[in-house]
Order: C-alpha cells, then structure tokens, then sequence
C-alpha cells in the first residue's frame, strides 16, 4: 500500500486509492457512501479501495454515522489515521541543519540538528544530513517502514525540473549540486526540493496563517528579504522559479538616504538594505560588532528613540514592498516571517499602517497583515507540506481552491 501511494506523482491522473484517502483525510470522518458520492466512484470501487485502506491502517473504522435520508441501516464512519505513515522535513541553512520526521498530520514525532561553518562543502553536509536521517530512523523501525517522502527547503533558486540548485548566494558551492539525485541513492523514496521562502510559504498555506486563503503574500525578513507568492491556491515559482526575488530590487531615493537614514549606507539593492548585519550596524553604530536582536529588542522595550527610529524604517521598506505587492497581485493576506516580527508586534503594526495608507484604498483595506504561525518551524512544515500536498493533491476537478 505504501508503495503505492509513493507513485502518486507518476501518475496523469490522481489514482483512486489516493482520490480516497485524500477525501477522508479532509473530511476527517465520512462513510462510503459519502466518499461514492462526493467522487463519483462507484459504491462497490469504494468499498474494495476502503477496505485495503483499513486492512493497511490508513482509515480507521469509527463507529456509526445517520442512517440515510431514506432511512435504514446506520452508515459505518471511516476516520484517517495519521500515524499510518511518515515524512521526513529537512531544512538546510547557511550554518545549520534541522532534519525532522512527522506523522501524515506534519505533527513533528522526532528531530535533530547539526552545525558547521559557513562554506562547508555541499557533499560533506550532505554526509551528515544522510547520517542524521538514519539516526532518526534507527531511533524507531516503523520509520524505515512508513516513510513516504523527503521534503528539503534551502535558500537558493531551484530549477523544478531537474531539481538542481541555479542560484545559491547563501549557500557558497551550492550551484549546480543536485541533492535529491545524491539522496536517492541513499533512500528509495520521491524526495521533494524547494526554495526556503517558497517553502515556508506553502507550510501557511497549508498549516498556518494562509490557511482557506487563494492569493496571498508571504514576505520573510532574515539575512536579507524574500518573498512567496500564492495565486488562485497554488505556490506561484516564475517561468525561472525565481518569483519573489524581491531583494535584489535596487534600493530607490524614497527608500535612500532621505527615507532610511539609519539603515542607508550606499547599498544598491533592498537585500542589502534589510540584512541583518545592515539593521545591527544601524542599532549599535560603533557598537555594531555587539549588538543583536536582544538589544533591539530591549531598547525598543526602554523606549529609545534610536530603536524606535529604526524600527520605524524598516516598518517603512516593507510597508512599501507590500504596497506594491498588493496593488500588483491583490492579495487576501500578507504574512510577515522572521524574527523580528515573532517578537515585536509594534512593528507588524507599523507595516500594517503603511498598507493602510496607500493611495489606493480597496485592496489596501480588503487585506489582512499578520505574522507568520509556524515561526522557526515554517521551513521544516513547509517541505512536509511539499511531499504531503503531493500525496494529497486534489483533482482537476475539485471544488477545493487550496490544500488543506
């Protein structure tokens, strides 16, 4: 059955076995008849797919429903089953590595993590990462067993046909490294790669707070800024899957000297501009080499009027990032990640007010600013999310706008 179900993204055509699986799993609880009904499979297909799901764990009998609108016999309930199989997450990181393995839900059942220095070879963090996943294997021998897919999530501009890495400024040697064809040879199983942002983007689509949402804006503020963008309920890549390289735009004279005095200082690009190195220097000035997010925090807490200051220009530039996003793509919701969001609503609050007051008002009134739900974990979930969506996807024909 497992081997199954990894095949699904062989197929033209979502396979019926999954077709049921997945309609049990969004209903939580539903009975055959139901399933028959709401995919136009007939009652005796259901019954048989239904039937191997349970005797493999995958759906559990629950009890009874209602009996029909013609009355009868009470109908059987079937209830998804989670715990039937598992997923790895793996999100690498300029310095460190964070490897998890979750259940079908993406609750997390195990992790680990390991550090090495900035510029280490891709082939000697691909060793550990191979090490690490087998550790968590060993750690249980049903994982081996119900593993069903490899989701990784990496800064960088992935080609998604290949699966090689185009572009990784982070990642110093990356470019050209194809990890998912070195780990196939480790693991027999579908293994999914996809840039960090995009990824984060598709765990709040799915688990967080893009959930229900069909456009929306995902903007991460880290060592630089990044964007994903959701269209009509689907991960938007570009026709070079380098949509939402948002910090290579050069930095304009509203955004220069005039309108950032503290985060200017001759960058050429809004990376540059928002990186962290850049925002701790315009804390700390001559302090720069100690200061930290702690002591933007504290002093914002004391009320100084230099945090306040900087703050208020960083609000600023992704004040005016989200304009032009919003007035572009129009979406429902902008979600802000990073850590400076996770722990300073004031500025959340500050870039919420900037969209406010855009000139033009129906779309900037219409959508929601809120910040990210799945915090450090966003990368982890979102590449679940990659191998679970693939798992789950819905049908051409469903009604469903987005993954849930």
């Amino acid at each position: 059955m497992l081997r199954e179900l990894r095949r699904t993204s062989e197929y033209a055509a979502e396979p019926n076995t999954n077709r049921v699986l997945r309609m049990v799993r969004e209903a939580r609880r539903i009975s055959r008849i139901e399933i028959a009904n709401r995919t136009r499979l007939s009652k005796a297909t259901v019954s048989e797919i239904a039937g191997r799901l349970v005797d493999s764990g995958f759906l559990v009998p629950v009890g009874q429903g209602p009996a029909g609108s013609r009355g009868g016999r009470k109908r059987e309930l079937l209830e998804f089953n989670p715990g039937a199989a598992c997923v790895f997450g793996i999100d690498i990181e300029r310095t460190r590595t964070d490897v998890a393995v979750t259940n079908l839900d993406a609750t997390i059942l195990r992790r680990s993590s390991f550090a090495y220095p900035a510029g280490t070879p891709p082939k000697r963090v691909l060793k550990n990462l191979i090490t690490a996943l087998h550790d968590l294997e060993a750690q249980s021998k049903d994982i081996h067993q119900k593993a069903v897919g490899i989701g990784i999530g990496l800064p960088g501009v992935i080609d998604r046909d290949t699966g090689v890495i185009r572009v990784a400024d982070t990642l110093q040697g990356w470019a050209g490294f194809d990890i998912a064809a070195e780990l196939r040879k480790e693991f027999d199983l579908p293994i999914f790669i996809e840039n960090d942002v995009k990824a984060r983007t598709l765990g709040e689509l799915i688990f967080g707070s893009g959930r229900h949402v069909r456009d929306a804006v995902y903007l991460w503020l880290g060592d630089g800024i990044g964007a994903g963008l959701v269209i009509g309920g689907r991960l938007h890549h570009g026709f070079t899957s380098s949509a939402g390289e948002i910090g290579y735009n050069g930095v304009v004279p509203s955004l220069g000297r005039s309108g950032t005095p503290l985060l200017y200082n001759g960058q050429h690009d809004i990376g540059e501009l928002l990186s962290e190195s850049n925002i701790l220097r315009a804390l700390g000035g001559a302090r720069a080499a100690t200061s930290s997010t702690d002591d933007l925090m504290a002093r914002l807490a004391r009320k100084e009027k230099r945090a306040e200051q900087l703050l208020g220009e960083i609000g600023d530039v992704i004040g005016s990032l989200s304009i032009a996003l919003v007035n572009m793509l129009n979406p429902e919701i902008v979600i802000l990640g990073g850590d400076l969001f996770w722990r300073s609503e004031q500025l959340v609050n500050v870039v919420q007010l900037k969209v406010k007051s855009d000139i033009l008002p129906v779309p900037a009134n219409a959508v929601r600013i809120a910040a990210s739900a799945l915090k450090e974990d966003g990368v982890l979930l979102g590449s679940v999310g990659h191998v679970l969506f693939d798992l789950f996807r819905p049908t051409r024909e469903s009604a469903e706008p987005a993954p849930r």
